[in-house]
């Protein structure tokens, strides 16, 4: 990704800005404790075998932002193969109430490491943000990173094991998103942690006419619909995700 009109680099991953933190934020979750992490690697590289990366639990302070470390895991990089979901788990389970942040450490070492997770698409200026990047002491966005005038609402596709309690029901509004709205072509809809069974959408103008679309099944938690032969104006989307059913305004603009 283009950091920098003089530095490429990976984000989240090894760049030239050295990047250490990465911090992914969870909220409204019906656990108790988490047992780690599902990390989708885009690269793995190792200049040493004892080279590392640390995976990290965070709570969250009162500023929103990553605080106290309530527990880690170092991996080795050499033990990820590209392309593929890795469980990562913690020796001890570590307590959570409601809010925290799952991320990773960065060592730069000589010569440098290259370990790399995926991210979502920017979700633009109406998306939500949930990745959290630590420049020198402060937790900034992607936006106050890149310091530009675009806006990077984003995530990363961290997964979260955990140890459910209860069997209170998800705040399924709170987990899709719908990005980007207006839309002009491809509009992404994405589970921010649902484990789907089913997982289908209809659209409808506003007269309540069903619209015919074809949405593609990007992977099990993201969908694409192809809107740019639909005309300009305001539409509902329904969104079925296992037993519950949500409802997102959709505005077209061509």
């Amino acid at each position: 990704m283009h950091l920098t009109p003089n530095k490429w680099g990976y984000l989240p991953g090894h760049n030239q800005n050295q990047t250490k933190y990465y911090a992914e934020k969870f909220t409204n979750y019906t656990i108790t404790d988490v047992s780690g992490f599902l990390v989708p690697v885009v690269k793995a590289y190792s200049s040493s075998p004892a080279n590392k990366v640390r995976f990290t639990v965070w709570d969250c302070d009162t500023l929103g932002k990553p605080g106290v470390v309530l527990g880690y895991k170092d991996e080795l990089i050499s033990s990820f193969t590209p392309y593929l979901y890795h469980p990562v788990h913690l020796t001890q389970t570590v307590p959570v109430n409601g809010k925290f942040f799952l991320g990773f450490q960065l060592y730069y070492n000589s010569p440098v490491d290259t370990f790399v997770v995926y991210m979502a698409p920017n979700r633009g200026v109406n998306g939500d943000n949930t990745l959290y990047i630590k420049k020198g002491s402060l937790w900034i966005t992607p936006t106050q990173f890149f310091n530009d005038t675009m806006v990077v609402n984003t995530s990363m596709a961290i997964k979260l094991l955990g140890c459910l309690i209860g069997v209170e029901e998800v705040d399924m509004e709170s987990q899709v998103a719908v990005y980007p709205n207006p839309v002009s072509d491809m509009l992404n809809i994405e589970l921010y942690d649902v484990v789907p069974g089913k997982f289908t959408c209809t659209m409808f103008d506003i007269t309540g006419r069903m619209i015919p679309v074809e949405p593609f099944v990007v992977n099990t938690d993201k969908m694409e619909i192809d809107l740019s032969g639909v005309k300009s104006g305001m539409y509902f989307l329904q969104i079925q995700v296992n037993n519950q059913k949500i409802t997102k305004k959709v505005s077209v603009i061509h």
